[in-house]
């Protein structure tokens, strides 16, 4: 199963996101099958490729809280 989910990056109290598609019988954050957008909270900027985003949708991928509540914003 895929799903879509936030990935956190960045130094300490500077958080920055990566939402990638990643396979979830897979352990740990180091690989991922596609990069879909970044969110960096401190500058209040979100950047999504939606057409990646609809198209892994399309084939069954679902989207993890994290996510989910960020897209709605």
């Amino acid at each position: 199963m895929v799903k879509i989910k936030l990935i956190r990056q960045g130094a300490k109290k500077k958080p920055f996101y990566r939402l990638v598609a990643v396979d979830s019988k897979k352990r740990g954050k180091g690989s991922f099958l596609d990069l879909l957008g970044y969110y960096h909270p401190q500058k209040d900027k979100l950047v999504i490729d939606k057409k990646k985003l609809s198209s892994w949708q399309e084939k069954g991928a679902q989207l993890s809280l994290g996510a989910r509540k960020l897209l709605l914003k």
